[in-house]
């Protein structure tokens, strides 16, 4: 931010984002030495204590924020809208507004800012005609979201990939892209209150409206942890008249690891074999299970984790051998049963892939993330990156767990020694999972195998709400970007899929 600018109502939130960064690396240390403790072991506790710090500089703002406003050297807004903002009438917005600056200080020390800067508006709301001076598409889709931690980054390369459509297809925009939180919904769907980028300013504007925006399509993200699944069954019966990316129906299945490892090994498609244990299965059973399945597989080496989690929650691996009985207190009888107790339905996997993400010096378990779109007329991979474990010898590479993300630019495909077939291939094959699930835009881990017959692509999962969207870049160009095709779906009215063969599967023998 410039030094010598004075800064007004417009850029009050950013100014006062900064103000609570100053004191928290004030009393607690720099941005860069505080990251690290809130992705280690103890990362839940080391959030916790910072959002109660962030919660009392917040306070303090709140209770002192007429001097917080006029002390300040480089803000400079009118008396007559500080004494608005101050007035009893407005103090829920007023609390909200300050809120929502230490939530977007939060996500500033806990990720890096991949997208422009956000602004939020204190108490002004947008009028009807204001807003569509901001959103001059003839759609406009919706990307709700249950959390605020990462949202920009996430919303802000869906923003890119529609404006970059629409210059490419229309030479003007058609597709206006808003985020709104849960929140921020009416009964019937509409949005009380958005993010939106204005291009003039290169800037992500928050903003309160007179009135409720009516959505043509939505899709899903960033819902929340625990509850993910149960709102995204909520909000897909609310917008049931509307064109969805991930609609309910197919998204639970692909939440579901056992009945989505049933889809595709239906349709032919690898995937490691699994075998479920119930929520309520006794130990008994979980042992004779455990021993069924080794004996199944031919190896002992497994993969055990929750049936419903993402983000590598309670995912360990296990090597047993191939002995004909296990012991109730095994390590992994007892991993298991502390899976049920907190996630439910617990999954056990035969655990493949032997190529590596190699850097040079170590060698890193890793997956590649295809993010996989439905044109109306055809599935495309278009755009991906690696996951890689933390450290070589760990099994797990999913970012929630320490892993790290790797990007096309960043040469991903060169360190997994991939040729431009290989690739072709594995891309083929994330088309088809997302073919079967039926889900508009997916996004398709894939752990790689080599073999004496070629390489094997095992799908282990099929994300109906795909996550790191801000590291996705384009196959064909290393480019920032998710999908530039999915909006042609969208604007057509959500038509019926058809049965055109992508190129891609055509040259690889798929179909």
């Amino acid at each position: 931010m410039g030094e010598n600018k004075l800064f007004g109502v417009d850029e009050l939130s950013v100014v006062l984002k900064y103000c609570v960064l100053e004191r928290v690396e004030r009393e607690s240390g720099t941005v860069h030495e505080l990251r690290p403790n809130l992705r280690g072991d103890n990362a839940r506790l080391y959030r916790a204590a910072l959002a109660r710090r962030v919660g009392r500089i917040i306070d303090e703002f709140d209770r002192h924020f007429f001097d917080v406003l006029t002390s300040h050297p480089r803000i400079d807004i009118p008396d007559e809208w500080t004494g608005r903002l101050l007035s009893e009438q407005n103090q829920a917005a007023r609390r909200l507004y300050l809120e929502r600056i230490g939530q977007l200080a939060l996500e500033q020390v806990r990720s890096e800012r991949c997208a422009p800067e956000l602004t939020v508006a204190p108490i002004d709301e947008l009028s009807k005609a204001q807003l569509a001076q901001q959103l001059p598409g003839m759609h406009t889709h919706g990307v709700i979201f249950g959390e605020f931690m990462n949202v920009t980054n996430e919303l802000f390369p869906l923003i890119t990939d529609a404006y970059v459509h629409d210059q490419e297809e229309h030479g003007r925009v058609t597709m206006n892209v808003v985020a709104a939180h849960v929140d921020w919904l009416t009964a019937r769907g509409t949005a009380t209150r958005i993010i939106y980028y204005e291009h003039a300013k290169d800037v992500l504007r928050e903003v309160p409206l007179v009135e409720p925006l009516e959505l043509a399509s939505v899709q899903f993200l960033c819902l929340g942890g625990g509850q993910e699944q149960a709102r995204h069954k909520e909000l897909s019966e609310r917008f049931r008249d509307k064109i969805q990316v991930n609609p309910y129906p197919a998204s639970m299945i692909a939440d579901d690891k056992s009945q989505t490892y049933s889809l595709l090994s239906r349709s032919g498609i690898p995937t490691p074999r699994t075998c479920i244990i119930g929520e309520k299965d006794p130990v008994e059973s979980i042992a004779a299970s455990v021993v069924e399945f080794i004996g199944r597989i031919n190896s002992g080496e497994v993969v055990v984790q929750p049936n419903r989690g993402t983000e590598g929650q309670g995912v360990c691996s296990f090597s047993i051998g191939s002995a004909g009985t296990i012991a109730g207190d095994a390590d992994i009888i007892k991993h298991i049963m502390s899976l049920q107790c907190k996630y439910g339905d617990v999954i056990i996997r035969e655990k493949v892939g032997n190529v590596d993400y190699w850097d040079g010096h170590d060698a890193y378990s890793a997956d590649l993330r295809l993010n996989v779109a439905w044109d109306g007329k055809r599935y495309r991979a278009e755009s991906g990156y690696v996951q890689a474990a933390s450290e070589p010898g760990a099994v797990v590479s999913s970012v929630g767990t320490g892993g790290r993300i790797i990007k096309l630019s960043e040469g991903a495909i060169k360190h997994l020694a991939l040729t431009p077939a290989e690739l072709e291939t594995v891309r083929a094959t994330g088309i088809e999972a997302a073919r079967t699930l039926d889900l508009p835009l997916a996004g398709v881990d894939i752990r790689l195998e080599r073999t004496e017959d070629g390489l094997i692509p095992w799908v282990l999962d099929v994300n109906p709400r795909p996550a790191g969207l801000s590291y996705s870049e384009m196959f064909d160009s290393c480019e920032p970007g998710v999908s530039k095709n999915i909006w042609t779906y969208l604007m057509s009215g959500g038509r019926k899929q058809s049965n055109e063969v992508d190129p891609i599967l055509t040259r690889n023998g798929a179909e």
